[in-house]
């Protein structure tokens, strides 16, 4: 989270070359092995950048007010959750919205490896898959290997993450469904929201009524299985993220 809080910092619309960008960060930028552009990519895929790789979106800019240095709980699974979106990375994508999910958030390393080989065989590296968690974002404990296995941890439902989890679900929403104003529940299950957040299925109902308590959705128990009806969108989401942090 280091690299991405310097960058953070400096991201104000000005087009600067990698070089440049190292020399005002300390980020390395070897003829090999340079952090700089990969982790400009992250940003992007996290959200937090435009495509012209300087410019903070209205995310970025909010990330950057409220938790500068990225040491929030909240920031990082803000982060993993967006690099995990359909519109973020398509490996991590795969593996955290698809592959665990349907596995009961349980997979042997042979199984997640030849699978991962399988869906993207000219990637050329996707240990970044796994180390992003053990290194970049290890407060989370969001993985765990056990007996050669890769497991998503179960986590607890976090009432200061009420509009994270909003935020979360809407993006999906909107990427996946556009404006339809209402989905059925298979359709609300299968963005896998849950499975992000390391919350366990049988609660994420609970976290529904929680957010319909909020006014963000309402809930059709007329219909079984029920229904979700959106009344909110993503962006209005943003500036709410952090008002419940202590």
């Amino acid at each position: 989270m280091v690299y991405i809080s310097r960058l953070l910092a400096i991201s104000d619309g000005t087009s600067r070359s990698a070089g440049d960008i190292s020399d005002l960060t300390g980020i390395p930028q070897g003829a090999s092995s340079g952090k700089v552009v990969p982790h400009l990519d992250y940003m992007a895929l996290m959200g937090l950048l435009c495509e012209d790789r300087s410019t903070l979106t209205e995310l970025g800019e909010r990330v950057r007010m409220e938790d500068p240095a990225c040491s929030e709980l909240l920031t990082q699974w803000l982060l993993h959750a967006n690099l995990t979106s359909v519109q973020g990375a398509d490996m991590w994508n795969y593996v955290y919205r698809q592959l665990l999910p349907a596995n009961s958030r349980r997979v042997s390393d042979a199984f997640y490896k030849s699978s991962v080989e399988a869906h993207f065989p000219t990637a050329k590296r996707y240990g970044c898959l796994r180390t992003f968690y053990e290194k970049q974002v290890p407060d989370l404990e969001y993985l765990s290997s056990e007996k050669g296995a890769l497991i998503i941890n179960t986590q607890p439902i976090r009432r200061e993450f009420i509009f994270l989890y909003a935020y979360d679900i809407v993006r999906e929403w909107e990427a996946l469904y556009g404006d339809i104003p209402e989905i059925t529940a298979s359709q609300f299950e299968a963005m896998q929201c849950a499975a992000v957040f390391g919350i366990p299925d049988e609660n994420w109902f609970s976290v529904l009524e929680m957010l319909a308590g909020k006014g963000l959705f309402r809930i059709n128990r007329q219909l079984a299985p029920y229904t979700v009806i959106r009344c909110t969108d993503s962006c209005s989401l943003i500036s709410k993220l952090y008002s419940l942090l202590v």
